[in-house]
């Protein structure tokens, strides 16, 4: 209020400083109070619903941290989960997984292949536990997708 009154009183002086700059202060506060009341009343009318198709994301992060979960039956397989978007799901991506293993932590590019479901299990072969006298296992990563079209 006191800015705003500081404002007024320099544009409508009589001095060298009155002028253009003053009253576009005055606009720019009183076109921001009249966004910020109209901003609370647009997801009311439902104009966020049809904006949110444009503005959705479309990409989830490029890297992905997993921290894979031993097989129940106690194989040597290991499991995680990685998050797609739909779009991702439906044409194919490229990812990077960093896997946790101590203090080293190693990443993996994997390839989700185009029309991937929900639920299919992408194979990163020899990344499984290892077990002296057996073949390593595998990483199993579950698919999961949000924002579903």
């Amino acid at each position: 209020g006191i800015w705003f009154f500081i404002q007024f009183i320099n544009a409508t002086g009589q001095g060298a400083g009155a002028g253009v700059a003053w009253w576009a202060h005055i606009g720019g506060f009183l076109s921001g109070m009249a966004l910020i009341t109209l901003n609370t009343k647009l997801p009311k009318i439902g104009f966020s619903k049809s904006v949110d198709r444009f503005t959705r994301k479309k990409r989830s992060p490029r890297l992905h941290v997993v921290t894979p979960g031993a097989d129940p039956s106690g194989g040597t397989d290991l499991y995680g989960t990685i998050v797609l978007t739909s779009l991702e799901a439906l044409t194919g991506t490229k990812k990077l997984v960093t896997i946790p293993w101590g203090f080293k932590k190693s990443v993996y590019r994997v390839v989700v292949p185009a029309g991937v479901r929900r639920g299919s299990l992408l194979r990163l072969k020899g990344m499984g536990k290892s077990i002296p006298g057996m073949p390593p296992g595998d990483l199993l990563l579950r698919v999961d997708i949000k924002n579903v079209i």
